[in-house]
């Protein structure tokens, strides 16, 4: 028993939910023996409602809406209807907070209060989001609403954290080589355990890497995992006895633009024949324009040139799924570029300019649901 209980989406196909055939179905002579007569499914879910309405011990809250993001106005559920609550008028409770007036205001507004959780250093993710909308932004870093994972956030993380540890190995390695360390037993028997990784290891780190986490069937799971380990083989093969000498792994920063900070950590930075390379990883598909924005690359090059005193040459982004890169060479004009965009974007943030763009992007938000401005 709990002192509260709460009782949402008491709205029709929502609850009771629509009825799904079983996988294994129930043979007919067992259901009837619980359920005489009528839809199982049904049943079931009017039980269900009676163990929620059963387990309060102060009170029950029963909540439904007209608008869950659909275009059509959804219809109370039959189990509300059954209370008798259905055509209950709202009714004050409590202190009122809002009169009718201050919600409007409220919804017209074009600063929020909550401009005092502006923070006070910003990420590449943060300007990209306010880029892309600033609603979206107020909703993701000033209310800091939550949103449920995704499988290519999981699978992202599982590539990344697989990769960061196979070339910390090979960094390791390569820097015990150099150090002429191998003249006794002992150092003999560093040198052996300090080799270059092999595929096998790479897949072993793979398998120790990998996270579960929000994959809504295992179906889908295994579907991630071999994409994954097969992507690792051809890139084992592709880069054997020719990998790279690693400058730094998973570097992070914070570097001045303007009077403000910015933070943010470097995938990879390698010392090639050319000069100085910034890699960052991507699981997503390689573009099918053979072009991508390299605002974040501009901006790890700048804090490289400031933070770490080094020249960098080259910047790429790594699209682990295809095994291919995508190079551009490191332009002056496009880091003071990259430096007045994120000056613009963060002016617009501490300002509290957070009008809502709507586009096409909103089919894709994290907050289509809760956005009164979404594109329809």
């Amino acid at each position: 028993e709990f002192s509260y209980v709460f009782i949402v989406n008491l709205v029709d196909k929502r609850f009771p939910s629509v009825g799904r055939k079983e996988a294994i179905p129930i043979p007919d002579a067992l259901v009837k023996d619980v359920v005489p007569e009528g839809d199982w499914h049904l049943e079931e879910e009017r039980r269900l409602f009676y163990v929620a309405l059963t387990r309060a011990k102060s009170g029950v809250f029963l909540t439904s809406a007209e608008d869950y993001g659909g275009v059509r106005k959804k219809k109370p559920s039959r189990f509300l209807m059954e209370t008798g609550f259905s055509e209950t008028k709202p009714q004050h409770t409590g202190t009122v907070l809002f009169d009718a007036s201050e919600v409007h205001s409220a919804k017209t507004e074009t600063t929020p209060p909550e401009l005092k959780f502006l923070p006070r250093s910003f990420s590449f993710t943060q300007l990209k989001s306010y880029e892309t909308c600033p609603w979206q932004y107020r909703f993701a870093f000033l209310l800091k609403v939550p949103t449920p994972g995704k499988p290519s956030f999981s699978f992202g993380k599982t590539i990344h954290n697989t990769l960061y540890e196979f070339f910390r190995r090979i960094k390791e390695a390569n820097e015990l080589s150099q150090a002429g360390l191998f003249d006794t037993p002992q150092e003999k028997n560093a040198k052996h355990t300090a080799k270059n990784p092999t595929r096998d290891d790479l897949l072993e780190l793979y398998e120790s890497k990998w996270i579960n986490h929000w994959y809504p069937s295992k179906r889908l799971r295994d579907e991630y995992y071999e994409k994954g380990k097969e992507a690792l083989k051809r890139f084992y093969a592709l880069h054997e006895k020719q990998w790279p000498t690693v400058l730094m792994l998973e570097k992070g920063f914070q570097v001045r633009v303007g009077k403000y900070l910015l933070k943010g950590a470097i995938d990879r930075v390698d010392q090639t024949e050319a000069g100085i390379e910034i890699i960052d990883y991507k699981t997503g598909a390689f573009p099918k324009t053979g072009q991508k924005d390299i605002q974040q690359l501009a901006l790890y090059a700048l804090a490289l040139k400031e933070v770490f005193h080094l020249d960098p040459v080259k910047l790429t982004y790594y699209f682990v799924e295809d095994n291919k890169p995508l190079s551009v060479a490191v332009d002056g004009s496009e880091l003071e570029t990259v430096s007045q965009w994120a000056l613009e974007r963060i002016d617009g943030i501490l300002n509290g300019k957070f009008e809502a763009t709507p586009g096409m992007h909103c089919s894709y938000c994290d907050y289509r649901e809760i956005c009164e401005y979404r594109a329809h």
